[in-house]
């Protein structure tokens, strides 16, 4: 949102004159909302997201969770780790588990099963969960397609290795791209 007229110029009063020994630390995921006058007198440092291992090694460190979770939050947390912190509260592998049903779903062309799990998904408006379900069917084709290439060392759910060689055998190159 952007800062009000008065807030920025008393804010830029702050900043041009401040006490001694005084340092502010601003932060904002929005620079551009941010006044260019404000933005001039400010030293910029970027911050790059974390490394999944990173915060997977942190999430098992910290908070006890099995390798496998604390990739799965991790990978979900794209490089944020107070978004994987939020997926403490999430089942990722039951969601994982979920995700790989709809998979099989779809492998055996059981529509019926396929439109029933989309609907009761929908019904529950649980908007966290249905977008973990969905980045989860993409870690699952991502990981089968990784297998299905000839490679296995990148591969998230490598508890599942043998589901995801299955995976990569029935389903082709073509609908894996």
């Amino acid at each position: 949102e952007e800062v009000g007229t008065e807030s920025a110029n008393a804010l830029l009063k702050v900043l041009e004159e401040p006490n001694p020994g005084t340092m502010f630390i601003l932060t904002t995921s929005k620079r551009s909302s941010l006044r260019p006058t404000i933005v001039s007198r400010c030293q910029s440092l970027r911050f790059d997201l974390l490394s999944e291992d990173g915060i997977a090694g942190a999430l098992a460190e910290r908070h006890q969770l099995v390798p496998a979770d604390a990739k799965l939050k991790a990978r979900l947390a794209a490089g944020s780790y107070s978004k994987a912190v939020e997926l403490l509260e999430t089942d990722t592998m039951e969601i994982r588990d979920e995700a790989l049903d709809m998979l099989r779903d779809v492998a055996t062309s059981n529509y019926s099963q396929i439109s029933s799990r989309a609907k009761r998904a929908l019904e529950s408006r649980d908007i966290p969960r249905i977008e973990t379900l969905f980045k989860m069917l993409q870690i699952w084709l991502r990981d089968t397609a990784i297998v299905h290439f000839g490679s296995s060392d990148q591969v998230i759910n490598r508890d599942k290795l043998e589901t995801l060689e299955k995976m990569a055998r029935s389903f082709d190159s073509r609908h894996l791209i």
